[in-house]
């Protein structure tokens, strides 16, 4: 994957940049890209951060694509905890809670798609369906 290898490359020019490795991750959680090692650049990306709530938000979507819903569930609770209006780790976090059986979860994540249907759209095709 073109986009994929850019990343990787800008990485390569800039170890140091916890932003490089979070835009890798979430790349690689959105596309369901190189699966097999995502966790170990998010937890880069969560370790360098200068964002931690974004680290932490990229790293809980990854956390789902990989069948981890209760790491999902930890990470969007971490990165609400430091930026409580991140209403798109809140929809992260009702996925995550939904998967682990809480009928709760369907409440916000029906809210989410009608405040905001064109995010929920494009979290669909990350494969956070309504």
């Amino acid at each position: 994957d073109e986009g994929l290898a850019e990343l990787q490359a800008m990485i390569a020019r800039q170890p140091g940049r916890g932003d490089l490795f979070n835009s890798e991750c979430w790349y690689r959680a959105r596309f369901r890209l190189g699966l097999d090692d995502m966790m170990d650049v998010c937890n880069a990306a969560v370790e360098r951060a200068d964002y931690a709530a974004g680290a932490l938000d990229s790293r809980a979507l990854a956390w789902l694509q990989v069948g981890q819903p209760e790491k999902a569930k930890a990470d969007a609770q971490a990165a609400l905890a430091l930026q409580p209006g991140l209403y798109v780790t809140r929809y992260v976090l009702a996925h995550a809670e939904r998967a682990l059986g809480d009928k709760g979860a369907d409440a916000y994540i029906d809210f989410f798609g009608k405040a905001w249907p064109h995010l929920a759209k494009q979290y669909a095709s990350y494969g956070l369906k309504r």
